[in-house]
């Protein structure tokens, strides 16, 4: 797996803030958190020399969730906008196929 790079506004200041108070249960709950979502593929390390602050968040229903606050860093982080094409379009682009895979549609909606 490769990492992503996140592209900065040049000549910006990194944001340096300091990290939210936690008690080791907490902390602990953190990692937890973070080493069940790199095992399941839902996140992936990256090699930026930032980081967006963590902290935990109490549902309705008593059980915790982790929150990421990444305001910070998305200030200076150059946004890159990409025509989503029409449905209709896409769909005028399949007629008269007849079958399909997911890998085909998938690399198919890149290049149209």
């Amino acid at each position: 797996m490769h990492a992503t790079q996140i592209d900065l506004i040049l000549g910006s200041a990194l944001p340096n803030k300091l990290a939210y108070r936690m008690n080791s249960q907490e902390t602990q709950e953190v990692q937890w958190e973070v080493d069940e979502l790199l095992a399941k593929g839902s996140i992936r390390e990256c090699l930026s020399p930032n980081a967006v602050m963590a902290l935990l968040v109490s549902k309705k229903d008593g059980s915790i969730r982790i929150y990421v606050d990444s305001k910070a860093i998305n200030k200076i982080t150059i946004k890159y906008h990409y025509f989503i094409l029409r449905l209709e379009d896409l769909l005028n682009e399949l007629y008269g196929a007849t079958s399909f895979s997911n890998i085909g549609l998938r690399s198919g909606y890149y290049q149209i």
